[in-house]
Parts: C-alpha cells; structure tokens; sequence
C-alpha cells in the first residue's frame, strides 16, 4: 500500500521526480511567455502530489511541472496530499480540481469520463462525483464512442455540437462531412445539418408513400420537371378530358382518370407550416404517361400556342427558383431557431429599438399569422395580456418578436422570402446580432432591395 500522510505538507521537490502520467488534461500547449516566467522566476504556486511508494504522482499543476523540467530547475514547491487507492478516485481528483480553474476543454471531460467507465464507474456515480449533469455525462459517453464525433470533440469542437454528429452515425459520409464542419466552419453547420436532416426524412416518406401505392397496385413513376420535360408524360393538373374542358381550363378529375391505361403517381416532397413548425409531406401528383396517345388536351392551349413555348432563359429563371425556394425553405428552420434562442435571452439585443423602429415607420401590420408567429417566438401559450403580467421584464422581447413576425408571419415568407423586398435589411440585422447566413440568405442579403 502506498504511504500516506495525515494532512497535507509543502515540501521541495525536483520536477524531474514527478511522475506525469494519465493524467486528463491530454495536450499542454506551451505558452512562451509562460514558460519563460518559470525559467526566470521559477515556480511560485506549488503543485499538488501525492506519495506513493515510487515517488510522487502529480495531482494538479502540469504546466509548471514540464515548464520547470523544460526549464532545467532543480527544486519547486509541491503541496503533498493523502493518496487514493484507485485510479477512478485519482482521475476524479484531477478534474474536480481542474474544473475549478476552467482550463479543461471538453475533449478532456470527454476522455476522462470515457476512462472513468473503463473502470467502472458508472455514469450516475461519474456526475455525482464530478458535480456534472448525468445527462451532460452520459452524452459524453455517446460522444467519445463514435468514431466521427470523437474525433471532432478532438478538435475542440463544443460537446452539444459534436454531439449532434451521432444522429449521422450510420452514414459515415455524412458523419464525417459534419465533423470536419464543426472544426472548420461551424457557423455554416446548422445550415447543414438541417439539409441532412431534410434529405433524410424526405427518403422516408417518400419510401413510405411508395409502399403504400405499391400496396394498392398503383403505377408509380419518377417525377420530372413540369416546365421543361419532353417525354410523352404530364402532369394530371396540366390536362383536361376535353377541348372545350381544355379552353376552359377546367381540371381532369383524378379518379376518372383512374381508368385510363396511362395513370400513374409520381411522388414529390412538400412541406406544411400550417402548425407553426415546418412538416415534411409526401405529395402523390397524378400523371397521365402519354397524354397525346391517351386523347386529352393541354388546359388553356389555345393560349398558350399564341403567347409560344418558354425560351431557356425563362426555364433557368423558374429552376433557379425552385432551387431558392427550397434552399430558403431549409434556411428558414435555422433562421427561427436561431429568433428563438435570441429572444430567450435575457436581455434584448443590441440596438433592438432600430429595428422596431424600422418596422413601426412601416405602418405596423397585424392578422392571424403574424400574431402566430410571435406566439412561436416567444412560446406563448396563453392570452398575450396574462403572458405580459407573468413576464413583465419581458415587454421589449414582445416588441422585437413582433417585428420579427411581421416579416417571417408573412404569407409563403417562409418559402420565398429569398425574393422579398424586407429580406436584405433583415437578414443585415440578424447577421450583426450573431445569426450565420446560409448561401442563399447570403444571395438575399446582397440582393438590391426591391422598389
């Protein structure tokens, strides 16, 4: 057993002596003035030991301990305390101590409860030890067994963040995609993810509407561009059963369609932000195969034969804005979470008044959906006058949210507000209050407001 000592002594010792070893804080960046200071000065606050039967082990002071070997001195000042039987008491030490000091990254946190569990320590006696949040500890644990997380965490990226990596563990493309934005651009990473995200959950309710019309005996086809496709398939709400429905613009009812030897569903993605929050959809849309050798017509063809086929310039400027929209539609998620959490603040931020100022010499606006979208922002689940009286500090939060609202409440704003006239001046205000544009909202930004 190793020798103890009833309290703790200050003696001298040769750093040289001190054995360093797994200890939690893994990688000591030298800082020349640091190291200089101990070369001249020496060390002036002691380290703290512990004896053991070999010697001493380091509890606490890494850098002045290798700044002092580096530095070649002969003696520093160390505080000798009563040792712990096992390593798990020892690490726990290390980090309680540490913590005080505010020095560990969370890669270090990480590792040491990864450690901790090798030997047994369970996550609930880790954060009780520790003083952390069991769930703060247990993400740590997820954290430091993914291969792709982990090695974001070692590049100083926040835990919260690197923890959101786990949900692409099964797709190591995307999970490694992510760690190396989390290191090199993590501004642009909510923006990502929530791409990722989209583009997952897209899959799965397409695959499921997909089984269900299987299921039916339905024919299913791959949807195409309804501007610039040049096969012999159409839309169903592009045709009419007749000439005179056809000049008349009258729609081809879906089920009698059904009996045609050309019907068929071609599946795109939707989304519905009736609820307040963007819900992802499968949209079926009914398809004629061939509509020429099935006998119908083009509704309103008359017209359209006169005015002529779009020209190519016109079919790049509508794809440009399905990409937008969508791109825009992605964007907004992140630009309402990022609203969310600015007005959860404490206080309003900075220069607040400017912009309700700018939305008050507007004329104001008020109807269903702005007062909606306030209610979102501030998660106000009751009538605005009781919600006021419980948050009395929170008057000006309510001024901006509704400002805010008056932009983002707007009809199909969050769909097409990359082409909006308010846009550019917004997103100027969100982007100094701390919000990272996505590539369109960029565009958008940039973009001369509208007249």
């Amino acid at each position: 057993m190793p020798a103890t000592t009833a309290t703790p002594t200050v003696v001298t010792l040769n750093p040289a002596d001190i054995r360093v070893d797994a200890n939690i804080r893994r990688h000591v960046k030298p800082d020349r003035s640091f190291w200089a200071s101990v070369k001249q000065d020496g060390v002036v606050v002691p380290v703290i030991v512990e004896k053991t039967d070999d010697g001493y082990r380091l509890i606490d002071g890494q850098r002045r301990t290798l700044a002092a070997t580096d530095a070649k001195l002969d003696a520093i000042p160390a505080v000798v305390i009563d040792p712990l039987a096992d390593d798990a008491g020892r690490i726990i030490r290390q980090l309680v101590v540490n913590e005080h000091r505010e020095q560990l990254t969370d890669a270090d946190r990480t590792a040491a409860f990864q450690t901790l569990f090798d030997l047994n320590v369970s996550a609930d006696q880790i954060a009780r030890k520790t003083k952390t949040p069991k769930a703060r500890v247990e993400t740590a644990l997820k954290v430091a067994a993914s291969t792709h997380a982990a090695a974001a965490i070692e590049k100083n990226v926040p835990l919260d963040l690197a923890a959101e990596i786990l949900e692409f563990d099964d797709d190591p493309d995307i999970a490694t995609e992510l760690a190396d934005l989390a290191a090199t651009d993590p501004g642009r990473f909510a923006h990502t993810i929530q791409r990722r995200r989209e583009e997952r959950e897209e899959r799965e309710v397409i695959a499921a509407a997909l089984a269900e019309l299987l299921k039916a005996g339905t024919r299913v086809i791959e949807s195409f561009s309804r501007w610039d496709h040049k096969g012999p398939e159409k839309y169903l709400d592009d045709l009419a059963e007749t000439s005179e429905d056809a000049a008349g613009y009258k729609r081809f009812d879906p089920v009698t369609h059904e009996s045609c030897p050309g019907h068929a569903v071609a599946i795109t993605v939707g989304y519905d932000w009736s609820n307040g929050d963007r819900t992802t959809k499968a949209v079926l849309n009914p398809v004629c195969t061939d509509w020429k050798a099935n006998g119908h017509f083009i509704r309103g063809r008359a017209k359209a034969a006169a005015g002529g086929a779009i020209d190519e310039d016109e079919k790049a400027r509508r794809k440009l804005a399905r990409e937008n929209n969508k791109a825009w539609s992605t964007a907004t998620v992140v630009r309402i979470e990022f609203v969310k959490n600015l007005l959860a603040e404490k206080e309003p931020p900075a220069a607040w008044e400017g912009f309700v100022a700018h939305f008050l010499a507007r004329g104001g606006v008020e109807d269903y959906r702005i007062r909606s979208t306030t209610e979102q922002l501030l998660d106000i689940r009751s009538d605005w006058v009781k919600w006021l009286k419980e948050n009395p500090t929170r008057a000006a939060h309510m001024c901006l949210a509704h400002a805010i609202a008056a932009i983002e409440g707007q009809y199909e704003y969050a769909k097409k507000g990359w082409d909006h006239s308010l846009t550019p001046n917004y997103l100027a205000w969100l982007s100094g209050w701390g919000y990272t544009l996505s590539d369109v909202e960029e565009t958008a930004k940039n973009a001369k407001a509208k007249k």
